[in-house]
């Protein structure tokens, strides 16, 4: 990332900080193309539940101010708060696929998943888009849109109706639980 893109989002995120009295420190890594500004903070709960909203401000405001001072570089970057984003995207994109094949392709069974934001349920649109034997439908508006992956006709659809339930949120808590355990054992 250019040094001094670096050194304006490290400026907007200081004076946004301050008046919350937010105690952190920022790290940049690099993703592919892009680079995710992960704030480190015992002051996480600022971040979370109502307030989670706060981090897609923050978000916004850097990405408006750069790119208005640096209209020629396109440098993508999303922000993190204790790797929670990074944790929750690796259960979408590792768990939730084999959770579809084992539910899905093998048993004939429909699922919807709830708590996904736009996002996620955009990288599962797309991952399960080309896979023979099933489809994907958003349901739901708003905020309370969910996930329903269904068996298409060559496989036996099952409809909504017996669709099993999993909640992302669920699933991230469970998986953070298995990790911590792990390293407790070390």
């Amino acid at each position: 990332m250019n040094p001094d893109i670096n050194e304006m989002i490290t400026s907007i995120v200081a004076e946004f900080c301050k008046p919350l009295e937010i105690k952190y420190t920022l790290r940049f890594d690099k993703e592919g193309t892009q680079f995710r500004i992960n704030i480190i903070t015992q002051d996480a709960e600022m971040f979370e539940s109502a307030n989670f909203d706060l981090l897609y401000v923050l978000q916004y405001i850097v990405r408006v101010g750069v790119h208005r001072k640096f209209p020629k570089d396109f440098t993508h970057f999303l922000f993190d708060v204790n790797s929670k984003r990074y944790t929750r995207e690796k259960v979408v994109k590792e768990f939730v696929p084999d959770m579809v094949v084992r539910e899905v392709l093998e048993l004939g069974n429909s699922i919807i998943l709830t708590s996904l934001n736009g996002y996620e349920r955009k990288l599962l649109h797309s991952h399960f888009f080309n896979i023979k034997g099933v489809t994907t439908k958003s349901l739901g508006e708003d905020n309370q849109r969910k996930l329903m992956v269904m068996p298409t006709s060559e496989i036996g659809v099952s409809g909504i109706e017996n669709a099993k339930v999993y909640d992302i949120i669920k699933m991230v808590q469970e998986y953070n639980k298995r990790r911590d355990e792990e390293e407790s054992k070390m």
